[in-house]
């Protein structure tokens, strides 16, 4: 598998962001969600679930606050280590085990985000958030997309491309 460096995450404008708070860990101390994770196989000694998804949430909300902004990621998702910190970064942020998620062209994204944030996978067409790995075709998953309504925005999806440089 080649491993790949993400340097920026590109949230689409036109669709709204909804925070989730990551709840399944909130409540654990520090040496016990190394422990937890380390047995799935992640790498996890240095990300504070707590402390540092709130950290990235505040990026990404001056980030879609401002359009064009470009906030650094990066140091926090080192801390979470390995080919796919950047979107396991975000996707910690924005997921829970009450959303729908699709991966283009990635399972082993995934499977990663799942075990992340105990989030169901869904067809691109109804997932609430979409992550569009730099090998798909982000087009075609911005089309597939579910939309909201002027009445009900929450019901569109969240599209999040990948990408190695703006």
């Amino acid at each position: 598998m080649q491993e790949i460096d993400y340097k920026s995450i590109y949230l689409s404008p036109k669709h709204i962001l909804t925070p989730t708070i990551y709840k399944m860990l909130r409540w654990a101390p520090k040496n016990k969600l190394t422990e937890m994770w380390s047995c799935h196989g992640a790498i996890t000694y240095e990300f504070d679930f707590v402390y540092d998804t709130q950290a990235a949430f505040r990026l990404l909300l001056e980030a879609l606050s401002n359009p064009g902004r470009i906030v650094e990621l990066g140091p926090l998702a080192r801390k979470l280590g390995g080919a796919y910190a950047m979107p396991l970064t975000v996707a910690a942020v924005l997921l829970d085990n009450e959303v729908s998620f699709a991966v283009c062209d990635s399972p082993a994204l995934a499977e990663k985000i799942t075990e992340l944030t105990l989030a169901k996978t869904a067809a691109v067409s109804k997932a609430d958030y979409i992550f569009v790995t730099e090998n798909a075709d982000w087009q075609e998953a911005v089309q597939a997309a579910k939309c909201g309504t002027l009445r009900d925005p929450h019901k569109s999806a969240t599209v999040i491309l990948c990408t190695a440089d703006l």
